[in-house]
């Protein structure tokens, strides 16, 4: 039998407060003692401690950082040598790095005609089947002019179909323009017809060069033997072209009208300009 720790009263059983003083019998927890505080001169040394890390980690940053910077500088100083050696040596050019200048100069030379006869096209396509007398005089006198500054450009061996494509799209450019013109005084189907066959045919022409031209140099540029800018440099030392009055003369406008001087004229050339009660050929 169990006796009550507070008053000294039987307890019986498992009872857990005492039937006499109503005391809790049930047993109490232990309770740890708290840790002593900390000595200050220990938290001092773990102050100094840590503060020595952080400065260690920050010298030995700044370390690596220098370290970088001087092999980076190492690097970028021998790249630049080897780059003026290189520079200063003279370039040998293979065959397919003088045949890939070709094209890039061909190319550089008939853009801007592409890019008129486009221009026409697309005023042609635009023109709601209606052309007047006066424009028609300024496009086919436009058309004869690119006709003859861009026949004496010999295009490179591999890019041979090109001058006479351009010379059909140009012909076609200019029997659309007569059909468009008649068509606009004659508005028959037939006319219609050939105008939008022309037009198309020659747009194709045109569309398939410089399709041509671009799968060529595509095909040269893992031929070449070093870097296509590197190479493409030596285009300024191409040597310049026998100047003509063909490849001086300005490439008018559509906007404008289209001026051909005496001094652009051969014989046997289309470019007379026309008179100003003239009218399209009748078309077959």
């Amino acid at each position: 039998m169990a006796i009550c720790p507070e008053c000294g009263g039987e307890i019986r059983g498992a009872e857990k407060i005492c039937p006499s003083c109503g005391a809790n019998l049930e047993p109490k927890p232990e309770i740890k003692p708290l840790p002593k505080a900390l000595h200050p001169y220990a938290f001092l040394a773990y102050v100094l401690i840590l503060s020595l890390l952080i400065i260690g980690l920050q010298v030995r940053n700044k370390f690596l950082k220098n370290l970088g910077s001087q092999e980076a500088e190492q690097v970028s100083s021998e790249q630049i040598s080897q780059k003026e050696e290189s520079q200063s040596q003279p370039l040998f050019l293979t065959g397919s790095d003088k045949l890939y200048l070709e094209v890039i100069n061909y190319n550089q030379k008939l853009s801007p005609f592409f890019d008129q006869l486009k221009k026409i096209a697309q005023e042609l396509s635009s023109s709601d089947y209606k052309l007047s007398t006066a424009r028609w005089q300024e496009l086919i006198q436009q058309l004869d002019q690119i006709s003859n500054l861009t026949q004496n450009l010999s295009p490179p061996g591999n890019l041979g179909p090109c001058r006479a494509m351009l010379k059909n799209s140009i012909e076609q450019m200019k029997t659309a323009t007569n059909a468009l013109s008649n068509y606009t005084h004659n508005p028959d189907p037939k006319i219609k017809t050939i105008f939008e066959e022309n037009l198309l045919t020659s747009r194709s022409q045109i569309n398939y060069c410089q399709e041509l031209i671009e799968q060529v140099t595509k095909e040269l540029i893992p031929e070449l033997s070093t870097n296509k800018e590197i190479i493409e440099k030596e285009l300024q030392k191409f040597p310049p072209e026998p100047s003509s009055p063909e490849t001086t003369a300005p490439l008018p406008q559509p906007s404008e009208p289209a001026p051909i001087s005496q001094e652009t004229i051969q014989e046997g050339a289309t470019n007379t300009p026309l008179p100003e009660n003239a009218v399209p050929p009748p078309l077959p």
